[in-house]
């Protein structure tokens, strides 16, 4: 079973998706920016849960280098804005990867795809 590797700069949304993802029995593992995420990450591991827009490496790069050390690992890319579903195109086309817009309408529609990433 993988974690679910959480990155966004806002500590409240580390707080919403730990206490709903350990409820599902997922385990969480919460990061506060890119170079932190990198630094824990390990191929196998881990599903990717990012914001896209955060201070200094954004979510998209931290997506493109989390893939270059684990290339079929699920990433789920998490934007308060529906335009940047584009960015979805900057990466390999062969990559495992979701786009979610904030705030998320049906928050079983995130659990069950977490879930299917992490192997429940």
């Amino acid at each position: 079973m993988r974690k679910i590797l959480c990155v966004d700069d806002d500590p409240v949304i580390h707080k919403v998706f730990k206490r709903l993802l350990n409820k599902v029995g997922l385990e969480v593992v919460t990061c506060l920016n890119a170079r932190e995420a990198l630094a824990v990450f390990k191929p196998g591991e881990f599903v990717l849960l990012t914001d896209i827009t955060m201070p200094g490496i954004s979510g998209i790069e931290l997506a493109r280098q989390i893939l270059e050390i684990e290339e079929n690992v699920p990433v789920v890319l998490v934007s308060g804005n529906a335009l940047e579903e584009h960015v979805l195109a900057e990466l390999p086309s062969t990559a495992n990867v979701q786009f979610l817009t904030k705030p998320f309408v049906a928050m079983r529609d995130v659990l069950a795809l977490l879930e299917k990433y992490a192997g429940y």
